[in-house]
């Protein structure tokens, strides 16, 4: 049987929380491990959420390259001191953003920074397909929202999955780094480039 204290540590270690938070979550969860994870998952993001008005004018540009050079990753990563920008658990951050961006392919940092006119091509996509498979129209409003939700979950670098760790959003691992380091942390932008391949990022 799992402790309290090997309960805690690996919190700990899934969130950046401090021992304090991680008991409490516990507490509060009724000693669930998996509840707790869920409740200091939302503190951080609600704290990143407060911090987010915060200049962030610090950080690192970060630079991968994958398959013998044929996939190349810049990224922006800013915090809000340079203090922060040299520590491991920054870096570290900045490095998983990379890896990310090069094998997941998002074309944008978050969802506000697609297009009305994307968005409409997409959804037109989306409706023109359902129509075509013979679906009611009353169905066509939660088909092209559910198609929306999906697309934007795909191309979107903060609402993906980590091809790391599945039980995390990218926006949920940046959210507890900048709970760990009380810092806004933010991906300002980023280019992927691939051989012979000639999408670009909008």
């Amino acid at each position: 049987m799992t402790t309290m204290i090997e309960m805690i540590k690996n919190l700990r270690q899934e969130t950046n929380a401090g021992i304090l938070d991680c008991r409490q979550a516990l507490e509060q969860s009724n000693a669930s491990y998996a509840t707790a994870l869920s409740i200091l998952r939302e503190k951080a993001i609600q704290k990143t959420n407060e911090q987010s008005q915060r200049e962030s004018s610090q950080g690192v540009i970060e630079l991968y390259s994958h398959g013998n050079g044929r996939i190349g990753v810049m990224v922006e990563v800013n915090c809000e001191t340079d203090f922060t920008a040299l520590t491991t658990i920054f870096r570290d951050l900045a490095h998983e953003i990379a890896l990310q961006i090069a094998a997941a392919a998002p074309r944008w940092v978050k969802e506000t920074d697609i297009t009305q006119e994307i968005l409409q091509q997409e959804t037109e996509k989306a409706a023109g397909k359902a129509r075509a498979e013979g679906k009611p129209e009353s169905l066509i409003p939660r088909i092209t929202s559910g198609y929306l939700k999906k697309f934007m979950d795909q191309k979107v670098l903060l609402r993906q999955v980590s091809i790391r760790n599945e039980s995390l959003t990218i926006q949920q691992m940046i959210a507890q780094v900048s709970a760990s380091v009380n810092e806004n942390i933010s991906v300002r932008r980023f280019e992927r480039w691939e051989l012979f391949n000639n999408q670009d990022n909008d």
